[in-house]
């Protein structure tokens, strides 16, 4: 499912993404569309900060099964000195 992984990394980098966020995704018949985000506050990243959060999703979706109908929870808190802070990736199927 390298397209839902495509399309995941798509939609962080022309989205905005706040520093402490909770975003959920829903997959349906292996297309990838983003609900309204649970949790965010914070600062804007950095575009920086928001490569590496890309590729971290990246490295992370690629040694996992990614179903054709699922949701995918993505939580992460940066600082601003500190970087990432904390993160999680959560892949369900539906």
């Amino acid at each position: 499912m390298k397209q839902t992984i495509s399309a995941l990394n798509e939609m962080i980098t022309q989205s905005p993404a706040y520093s402490n966020a909770s975003r959920h995704f829903i997959i349906q018949a292996g297309k990838l569309s983003e609900t309204k985000p649970v949790r965010f506050d914070g600062y804007l990243l950095t575009v920086k900060e928001k490569e590496y959060l890309i590729e971290l999703v990246s490295k992370k979706l690629s040694k996992r099964e990614i179903p054709f109908d699922g949701e995918v929870l993505l939580d992460y808190q940066f600082s601003i000195n500190g970087g990432l802070t904390d993160g999680s990736i959560h892949v369900y199927n539906l």
